[in-house]
């Protein structure tokens, strides 16, 4: 179990995990959550056979530009024990493209990981977290969040504070039923826009 969370610190993008879709809109302002679903993408790059990662999500556009987005990972299919928890905030401006999908720009205000609470978790914290100093930290606290803006985590680097992440999404409507969500894989390359959507999708919460 330690070994399965070293990697998969190693290769969590830095930002939101998203889905798939084909036609675009510019009403993002709401709330959108995922079930517990496979997080498929992070499984292939884990490879660890027998292995396989779910994932809850939440995004929340703000009518004032702001964008929240909390990410729990887990071993399991029931998604009841998180191994890690991601929250990120940023201001977004979109820009509509007529022929492809729609454009975000994310501007970076907050990013804090969370290592919850249990004797697995514990451990890590204490043959891993601690002692070599995850992200460079050295008073890792189970259950307590900790801000990782700009620092290197594992061998992956977070965005510093103002850093601008560049984005893709898609909404289709569907009859009777919540509008979905798509966002770009920043799996690919969290340096560049991405070009692909990715397999998990986001429902509209009516509020």
């Amino acid at each position: 179990m330690k070994n399965l969370l070293i990697k998969l610190l190693m290769i969590l993008p830095c930002g939101p995990l998203a889905a798939q879709s084909a036609w675009a809109s510019p009403d993002l302002i709401g709330r959108w959550e995922t079930g517990c679903v496979k997080a498929e993408n992070v499984t292939q790059n884990l490879s660890i056979p027998f292995v396989t990662l779910y994932t809850k999500a939440e995004l929340e556009y703000a009518e004032d530009g702001v964008m929240n987005f909390q990410s729990e990972f887990f071993s399991s299919s029931s998604c009841d024990y998180a191994l890690l928890t991601v929250v990120f905030s940023s201001s977004y401006e979109v820009f509509f493209v007529e022929n492809g999908y729609n454009q975000i720009d994310m501007t970076v205000n907050s990013y804090f990981w969370t290592l919850p609470k249990g004797r697995v978790v514990e451990d890590f914290f204490e043959l891993v977290g601690n002692v070599v100093g995850l992200c460079g930290i050295k008073n890792w606290e189970a259950g307590t969040e900790r801000d990782v803006l700009g620092k290197t985590c594992a061998g992956i680097q977070v965005p510093e504070a103002g850093a601008v992440m560049g984005n893709i999404f898609a909404i289709t409507s569907h009859v009777g039923e919540p509008d979905t969500l798509n966002t770009g894989r920043l799996d690919q390359d969290a340096s560049s826009r991405p070009t692909e959507l990715d397999t998990i999708t986001y429902y509209r919460v009516e509020e």
